[in-house]
């Protein structure tokens, strides 16, 4: 692997990582609740995910359950 052959002036360094910054966050409007939350994410106050659907929080308890709620026959 190469090495540099001559030290880097401080100048070049900082000029180098003045354009790798972080950028903020996009959010959008919950349709629900109207807080801020990210897209394509389940909003974080309310648990809803699109206008349409909520996201389901809670696990099945039982593997029967699991398997009914997935429209799979057993």
């Amino acid at each position: 692997m190469a090495l540099p052959k001559y030290k880097t002036s401080r100048a070049n360094t900082h000029s180098r990582r003045a354009n790798w910054k972080a950028k903020a966050a996009q959010t959008v409007t919950c349709p629900n609740c109207g807080a801020p939350a990210l897209p394509h994410m389940a909003c974080p106050s309310c648990g809803a995910t699109a206008a349409a659907c909520t996201a389901r929080l809670s696990a099945p308890s039982t593997p029967s359950e699991w398997l009914s709620s997935n429209g799979i026959k057993h």
